[in-house]
C-alpha cells in the first residue's frame, strides 16, 4: 500500500482549524442560511433548494464551550429531533431552534406527515411558503447530493472489498466530512479518498467475520478500531450519523422529486429514538443475511439513553434470523469479542 499517498488524501479531512472560515466564506458568497443540526436525518435536499443548508454540528463544536461561542454566529437556527434523548437539547441556546417530529410508519401517509413537518418549520424558521419551491432547483441541489452519498458509499464498499486498507477510525472521519460541510466542498475532499482506494490492490488478510455495530448517536471510533484489531471487519453501522446517512438513491432528473424525496425518507430506520423497533426491524435489521452480515455487535450506551428494550427485541431477532448477537461495553469488548473469536 502507498501509505504516502494515503496520508495525502486522508489528512485534508482534519479540517477542525478550517471548517468556520469555509462556512463563512460560502455564506458570504452564496448568502445561504446554514442550520445546525444535532441529529443529521432530516432531508436536506429541500431546504437546500431554499439556499438553507442543513449541516451536521461537528463533534470538535460541541466538546468545546469556546467553539460553540464562535459558531453561534455562524449557524441561523439548530434543528432538533422531537425526542427526548441528548439530540433534542440546544447546544446554542442563544439561536433559535425547531424540533422535528417524525411519523410512524412509511408511505403516504407518513411523506405527508413529513411534508407538513418541514411547512412548519421553513414557515416558522423564515417566512418561506414550502409551495414556492422552485423544483428545477431542487433537481439541481439533489444531484450534488446524490453524487456526495454515491461517493460515501463506493469509499465504505472498497474497505469491505480490500480488509485493513482503511480503518473504521478513518471511515468515521469520512462520515464527519460528508455531514459537517456543503456537499460540494465535501465532495473536493472525498472524491480523492475513493479514487485512491480504487488505485490501491487488495491487501493479504485472515478471514474476518463481516459484523453491523448498533451504537448510539455515533460509534466510538476507537472502539470500532478495538473490534477491527480483534478480527472482525466492521461491514457496516448503525448509529445515528454513521453509514445509514448515505443510504437514499434518488433520481435528481425526475419531475416528480419533491415526491420521490418525502417518500424515500419516509423509509428510513432511523434512529432508536425515533422509531420502535419493531419498525426498525422491518426496515433494516430483518435485512442483515442479503447484506452478508453474520453478527451484530450491540453496545450499551448509557449516554446516549438508548433503551436496553431495543437491544433485547433485536438481539431475539437476530439470533431467530441465524446472525449472531453480542452486547459489549466498552469494558468488556475485548474480552467478549476474543471469546467469540475463539469458536471460529
Amino acid at each position: 500500500m502507498d501509505t504516502d499517498k494515503k496520508t495525502s488524501v486522508l489528512a485534508p479531512l482534519n479540517i477542525n482549524d478550517l471548517h468556520a472560515d469555509i462556512l463563512l466564506s460560502i455564506k458570504k458568497e452564496t448568502g445561504a442560511r446554514i442550520f445546525g443540526c444535532t441529529c443529521p436525518v432530516i432531508p436536506p435536499e429541500i431546504p437546500a433548494a431554499f439556499n438553507i443548508l442543513l449541516l451536521k454540528i461537528p463533534e470538535f463544536i460541541l466538546v468545546s464551550q469556546s467553539m460553540k461561542e464562535t459558531y453561534s454566529s455562524i449557524f441561523d437556527a439548530v434543528i432538533l429531533p422531537d425526542c427526548s434523548g441528548i439530540c433534542s437539547q440546544n447546544p446554542f441556546p442563544s439561536l433559535e431552534s425547531f424540533r422535528f417530529g417524525f411519523p410512524g410508519g412509511w408511505g403516504e401517509d407518513a411523506s405527508v406527515a413529513i411534508h407538513n413537518t418541514f411547512e412548519m418549520m421553513l414557515s416558522a424558521l423564515c417566512g418561506i411558503n414550502i409551495k414556492d419551491i422552485d423544483i428545477e432547483e431542487l433537481k439541481k441541489r439533489t444531484a450534488v447530493y446524490e453524487t456526495l452519498r454515491r461517493t460515501v458509499r463506493g469509499i465504505c464498499a472498497a474497505k469491505n472489498e480490500k480488509p485493513g486498507i482503511i480503518s473504521s477510525m478513518e471511515i468515521s472521519s469520512v462520515f464527519e466530512t460528508a455531514l459537517i460541510l456543503p456537499p460540494g466542498e465535501a465532495l473536493k475532499l472525498l472524491v480523492p479518498v475513493l479514487e485512491w482506494l480504487r488505485s490501491e490492490k487488495s491487501m493479504p488478510s485472515e478471514n474476518k467475520l463481516n459484523a453491523m455495530l448498533y451504537g448510539g448517536r455515533i460509534f466510538p471510533a476507537s472502539l470500532a478500531y478495538k473490534i477491527e484489531s480483534l478480527g472482525i471487519n466492521v461491514a457496516e453501522d448503525d448509529s445515528c450519523a454513521g453509514r445509514r446517512c448515505f443510504d437514499l438513491s434518488t433520481n435528481p432528473e425526475s419531475d416528480y422529486l419533491f415526491y420521490e424525496l418525502l417518500d424515500s425518507y419516509s423509509y428510513r430506520p432511523l434512529t432508536p429514538c425515533l422509531r420502535l423497533q419493531e419498525e426498525r426491524n422491518e426496515l433494516l435489521y430483518k435485512l442483515l443475511r442479503n447484506h452478508g452480515i453474520e453478527t451484530v455487535i450491540f453496545i450499551e450506551d448509557s449516554g446516549c439513553g438508548l433503551s436496553s428494550a431495543h437491544i433485547d427485541y433485536l438481539r431475539i431477532r437476530m439470533m431467530r434470523d441465524g446472525i449472531d448477537p453480542l452486547v459489549i461495553t466498552p469494558v468488556n469488548c475485548s474480552e467478549k469479542i476474543s471469546g467469540y473469536r475463539e469458536v471460529f
